[in-house]
């Protein structure tokens, strides 16, 4: 069993995330805080849009920083900068005019 959100099929934990001015400590944590699913998530670091980071940059950067234990808040009430972030990483969920 892993010890925090690693990928039941891979046997890895997962890594810290970064887009812009934000770092995430897990999928899980982008997932919690952005209201989509872990899968989700996952697809859109394959294909670049987040960056992994390790464990140290999390722990030593600059942005905004949303662990585990905090994503909840971010979910249930995001400023408009967090807003707008979502509709970037995922904008089939969060941009409205998109069909």
């Amino acid at each position: 069993m892993e010890p925090y959100g690693g990928s039941p099929k891979s046997g890895t934990l997962d890594k810290p995330l970064s887009f812009e001015n934000y770092a995430w400590e897990s999928v899980s944590a982008v997932a919690n805080s952005c209201g989509v699913d872990r899968k989700s998530v996952r697809n859109r670091r394959d294909k670049k849009v987040m960056v992994e980071i390790t464990s140290e940059a999390f722990v030593n950067f600059q942005g905004i920083k949303i662990s585990n234990s905090n994503a909840k808040d971010f979910f249930e009430n995001p400023s408009e900068e967090f807003q707008e972030l979502r509709k970037k990483l995922f904008p089939i969920k969060f941009n409205k005019n998109n069909s």
